[in-house]
């Protein structure tokens, strides 16, 4: 597959999936719970006397410290930076489909194809979890780069698929264990 098509697809279907179908939400659920606490994080005085932002869950995380880092870079609200991060991580999920579909024999059209359909929103059984999240939530980040990850060591690109679920982890660890378990007996597996 040729590197800069890839993007260029990658990037496209993130977008149309972000604008059209299945689309983004904000402030509609877990957002509820995020936002405040970031806005705690970027000012102190802000809900300083509400329960929800004494203690964060979400410290030590990327999810602020990019949040916050994007924000003080850009001079732009939380709402902009995470959808900014939701159409990058977006990206490299499809990016991680096609490499998947890559590795199973399909040439770039039909990698596309698979990518295309799976981007729709497929749900993972049992948690009810969707591969594309509608809200900027740590685990909408954190399951499209498990899905780039998939697709790099599916290609034998093991560091590579090392950082993208690292950074899946520190994330939303409960999201990428699953994965670590797994990876860690294929590392081990004569």
């Amino acid at each position: 597959m040729k590197p800069l098509a890839t993007a260029a697809a990658c990037l496209a279907l993130a977008l149309l999936t972000f604008f059209q179908f299945p689309g983004h939400t904000w402030l509609q659920q877990d957002t509820q719970i995020y936002v405040p606490i970031l806005e705690h994080l970027h000012d102190s005085t802000v809900l300083r006397n509400d329960i929800l932002v004494q203690r964060p869950h979400v410290a030590f995380t990327l999810y602020d410290e990019i949040a916050l880092a994007l924000r003080a870079l850009t001079r732009t609200g939380f709402r902009e930076v995470l959808a900014a991060q939701q159409v990058v991580t977006r990206a490299l999920g499809i990016w991680g489909l096609m490499m998947m579909a890559g590795a199973l024999g399909l040439g770039f059209a039909p990698a596309l194809l698979v990518a295309s359909i799976c981007s729709l929103g497929a749900a993972i059984a049992g948690p009810a979890v969707l591969t594309f999240e509608y809200e900027p939530s740590p685990r909408a980040f954190a399951v499209p780069l498990l899905i780039c990850a998939i697709g790099l060591a599916a290609h034998h690109r093991h560091l590579a698929a090392g950082v993208a679920a690292s950074a899946a982890f520190l994330y939303h660890p409960p999201t990428a264990l699953p994965f670590w378990g797994v990876y860690g007996l294929l590392a081990v597996w004569p």
